[in-house]
């Protein structure tokens, strides 16, 4: 898996541009907030957080999962997804050397910049009322690890660049139709058991790693690691599936 995962590295930053869309992502992900208030940039770091929520739980998922999804897919467009395939390697070694490349460095440099200047606002300004930083900040890589990997295994699922579509659709749409069902059900359910149904979602565990106004508690830890294993299971059985059968496009 290894010079899978080699081939993998040179084909992301030799092809397509995608280092500088990479890094155009994660200067808009991080000065997006600021620019609509440029007054927050004077504030603590628990309120630059604050007015980060709305873009990281709602809008982050579907980008991070539809740009890593491309990625992958550009692959599948070109044809030169199939040579892994011809060249006899396994199955599950080809998905998860995309999985490790991509998803690693989709995540880890969205978090790294964003992560940047989160660092700079607490040095000048203070952390504010915020606590258990270097915790949220591991949890907050996980689920970003967790979208983006998600969003290749949907993408390795179609095997077409228009799963990446699907990918966007599914963070952006599905999950938050699901979570309004749920909340639907209020009545029927205690409001303790209602939290906890929430924090599956991966729209509330972003707002709640992300605000000082929450504990990180044991349960949120569990939905994080938990979430990442069972969504992550599903569609790489669906995309184990489809490749065995070779259901090829």
């Amino acid at each position: 898996m290894n010079r899978l995962m080699k081939a993998e590295w040179f084909r992301v930053r030799h092809s397509s541009g995608f280092m500088k869309w990479l890094f155009a992502a994660c200067v808009v992900c991080t000065v997006f907030p600021p620019l609509i208030n440029l007054e927050i940039c004077k504030g603590t770091l628990a309120e630059n957080l604050k007015a980060s929520q709305l873009m990281i739980s709602i809008f982050m998922p579907g980008l991070l999962a539809g740009f890593s999804a491309v990625i992958v897919g550009i692959g599948y467009r070109n044809k030169t997804a199939y040579y892994e395939v011809m060249a006899g390697n396994k199955i599950f070694q080809i998905i998860f050397s995309k999985v490790f490349v991509d998803a690693v460095l989709v995540s880890g440099s969205v978090l790294a910049v964003m992560g940047l200047y989160w660092i700079i606002i607490g040095c000048c300004n203070g952390i504010g009322q915020i606590g258990q930083f270097p915790l949220r900040l591991l949890l907050l890589f996980v689920v970003f690890f967790s979208v983006c990997a998600n969003g290749i295994l949907i993408l390795t699922s179609f095997r077409r660049l228009t799963g990446a579509a699907a990918a966007y659709v599914w963070f952006t749409f599905v999950e938050v139709f699901f979570l309004f069902f749920i909340q639907s059900l209020e009545g029927r359910f205690s409001e303790a058991v209602m939290v906890r149904i929430g924090e599956w979602f991966t729209m509330i565990k972003l707002a709640k790693i992300i605000s000082f106004e929450y504990e990180i508690t044991g349960h949120l830890i569990f939905t994080v690691i938990a979430g990442m294993l069972i969504e992550g299971g599903v569609w790489y059985a669906i995309s184990y599936r489809g490749m065995k059968k070779r259901l090829y496009e």
